[in-house]
């Protein structure tokens, strides 16, 4: 006995048509259509091919339809049709398992497409000094469901202040420098130009003699991240030079306010 087409179409929109044969002997036994929907769902075929709901819910997290689990395939798809990277269908059932939601998921790409199409090379240079983000997973890095999407975000900032860094001449800076500044709410742009800022004064960070000590790194990183100790420390050194060379030609006060120059 052959199964109806509304029967039909349902295996063939879950892909399983390889189920025919089973739903067909299933009516032979007298099963009504109704009965057999619901034992589909006892089906090995079944449960491996919707493999991330059975997987969530045995992580506690709630229940979610096939229809559901359809449109997030269509949209997982859809993203990396548009963004050159196909995620494959373990991938899609981990990330449905792991409750990443399609706004979430949409989020993870747009951070992918960025690193992959719109940073340089000193963003993903720093991507991969900090975090080990290859360049050859420059992109799938984002879709790791075991890593929040906060703190998955936060990675992708810090390495662009450390980015900004390295662009500015300032040089390497630590994770933990990053990650300082990025909590201070330092984007990329005001990165760039504190850096900028700061390795034009690098002398005034630098003894002039035994008397002095030099500020160091960290206090620098301090400075752009607000830190009042740092910043005392800066405007305490740049106020004492100014008094002593006032009126050389020496130093001289920029808009920033950070002494620049050369001592004479």
């Amino acid at each position: 006995m052959a199964i109806g087409p509304q029967m039909a179409a349902v295996l063939k929109r879950y892909g399983l048509e390889g189920l025919t044969d089973w739903a067909s002997n299933a009516l032979i036994q007298g099963k009504s259509e109704e009965e057999i929907m619901l034992d589909l769902y006892d089906q090995q075929a079944f449960k491996t091919r919707f493999a991330g709901m059975f997987a969530r819910q045995g992580a506690g997290y709630p229940p979610i339809s096939i229809d559901s689990y359809l449109e997030y395939e269509d949209m997982a798809s859809s993203l990396g049709t548009t963004w050159g990277m196909k995620l494959s269908k373990a991938e899609v059932d981990n990330l449905v398992a792991n409750n990443v939601s399609a706004k979430e998921l949409e989020q993870r790409f747009t951070i992918a497409a960025t690193a992959v199409y719109e940073d340089d090379s000193f963003v993903r240079d720093s991507l991969t000094r900090l975090f080990g983000v290859s360049q050859e997973n420059l992109m799938r890095y984002w879709m790791d469901p075991k890593a929040t999407l906060g703190s998955l975000q936060q990675q992708y900032k810090m390495g662009e202040i450390a980015g900004a860094a390295m662009r500015t001449g300032f040089g390497q800076i630590t994770a933990s420098q990053a990650q300082r500044l990025q909590g201070a709410g330092v984007s990329e742009e005001t990165a760039v130009s504190g850096f900028a800022d700061l390795r034009k004064s690098m002398e005034l960070f630098t003894p002039l003699d035994s008397g002095e000590e030099a500020i160091s790194v960290d206090d620098q990183i301090g400075v752009l991240a607000g830190d009042a100790n740092s910043l005392t420390k800066v405007e305490s050194r740049q106020a004492r030079r100014k008094a002593e060379f006032e009126g050389t030609g020496g130093y001289a006060t920029s808009q920033e306010g950070f002494s620049t120059g050369t001592a004479t």
